[in-house]
């Protein structure tokens, strides 16, 4: 078999940008870095804009140079990940963190859509299956229906005329 140039070119093109993407996704990460990036990606910025640490859009962000100065500080003096979000916890309150800790009331947060969503749904499947009994049990007016099929009669009986 054989292949046309181009087909070859891009076939080898295709194989070089491939194995040069391979060898880029396995460069070496800085694990502070990484576990600055995971830390900070936990917590809220406090300036009020409600973005994550990690991106806030402000310029000038009051707050968030400060936060990601003492993450990295807290992680380079040894801290774990849990124990620098305990620290911003302990200064900041849950407000800091992006998703509240599930225990105690902040429990129902992560429970209540679920149990919305059931609750949603099994009303759903009790009207719906109250407008089909309705729909079903509705028997015909027996004086309508002699009076559509009178009306019926009369019309028949004036085509056939």
């Amino acid at each position: 078999m054989k292949w046309p140039r181009r087909k070859l070119a891009a076939v080898l093109a295709l194989a070089c940008l491939m194995s040069v993407a391979s060898a880029v996704a396995q460069q070496p990460t800085d694990p502070a870095k990484d576990a600055f990036q995971r830390v900070s990606d936990k917590l809220i910025c406090q300036c009020g804009c409600n973005y994550g640490l990690s991106h806030c859009p402000h310029l000038e962000c009051p707050s968030a140079p400060g936060l990601r100065a003492a993450i990295r500080q807290q992680l380079a003096a040894g801290k774990s990940e849990e124990q620098v979000l305990q620290a911003m916890v302990a200064d900041f309150g849950p407000a800091v963190l992006g998703a509240p800790p599930a225990e105690g009331f902040n429990l129902t947060a992560w429970v209540m859509p679920f149990v919305a969503l059931a609750l949603g749904l099994l009303l759903a499947i009790v009207v719906a299956r109250r407008w089909h009994a309705r729909r079903r049990a509705a028997a015909p007016d027996p004086y309508l229906l002699e009076r559509y099929r009178a009306n019926l009669e009369r019309e028949m009986k004036r085509l056939e005329d």
